[in-house]
C-alpha cells in the first residue's frame, strides 16, 4: 500500500512540475526572472550605463570542494560569460587577460555546487546529470556597490559529456541574463 502512494506522489509531483515551471516575467520592480537564470537589479540605472566589464572566475562556494576540476568549471563559466557577452552589443565593455586598463565593473560568483556524475554514480545511483549551481554578483570597484545578483542551477542529462559543457553553457546563460536584464 506505501508503494502505491509513493508512485501516485512521484507522478503527480512530476505531472505538476511541468505545470508551474517559471517563464519569463519582467516586473515593474528590481526582480529580474528568466528561464535559464534569476536575479534582481539592484541599481538600474548605473547597470545600464554600463562601462568596463571584468570577469573573475568563479570560487568554491559552500557546497562545492575546491579542487582542480572546479578551478576549471570555473574558467569554462567565466569563458561562456565572455564568450556570450562579447557577440552582443551591451554597454559594457567585456576585459579579457589581453586587454589593459582598470574595470569599471567586476562580476563575481561562487560555484555553489558541483555534482558531476561520475561512471559509479552512474551505476550505483542511476545518477545521470551533471548538476551546476551558482551565484554571484556585479559590483562597480571602486565603491563596492552591487549593481545586479544572480543565480543559476543547471543540469546536463548526457552523462558523456563532462562539466565543462555544462559550465561553458552556464556562462552563455548568465550572458543571456544579462543582456535580457537590459532590456
Amino acid at each position: 500500500m506505501n508503494e502505491s502512494r509513493l508512485f501516485i506522489l512521484v507522478i503527480m509531483s512530476i505531472i505538476f512540475s511541468g505545470c508551474f515551471s517559471s517563464t519569463p516575467v519582467k516586473s515593474s520592480s528590481s526582480a529580474f526572472f528568466s528561464p535559464r537564470a534569476t536575479g534582481t537589479i539592484v541599481k538600474e540605472d548605473e547597470f545600464k550605463k554600463g562601462g568596463t566589464l571584468a570577469i573573475l572566475p568563479f570560487k568554491a562556494g559552500v557546497n562545492a570542494v575546491a579542487s582542480q576540476q572546479l578551478d576549471r568549471v570555473a574558467l569554462m563559466i567565466v569563458k561562456g560569460m565572455i564568450d556570450y557577452l562579447s557577440e552582443q552589443k551591451t554597454p559594457f565593455t567585456v576585459l579579457t587577460t589581453e586587454d589593459q586598463g582598470r574595470p569599471q565593473l567586476v562580476i563575481e560568483g561562487y560555484v555553489d555546487d558541483f555534482s558531476p556524475s561520475g561512471k559509479m554514480s552512474r551505476v550505483v545511483l542511476r545518477n545521470k546529470k551533471t548538476t551546476l549551481s551558482v551565484s554571484g554578483q556585479m559590483v562597480i570597484t571602486g565603491t563596492r556597490d552591487r549593481l545586479l545578483v544572480f543565480q543559476h542551477t543547471k543540469s546536463m542529462p548526457d552523462p558523456k559529456k563532462d562539466g565543462f559543457d555544462v559550465a561553458y553553457q552556464t556562462g552563455q546563460d548568465l550572458g543571456r541574463f544579462i543582456i535580457d536584464a537590459l532590456q
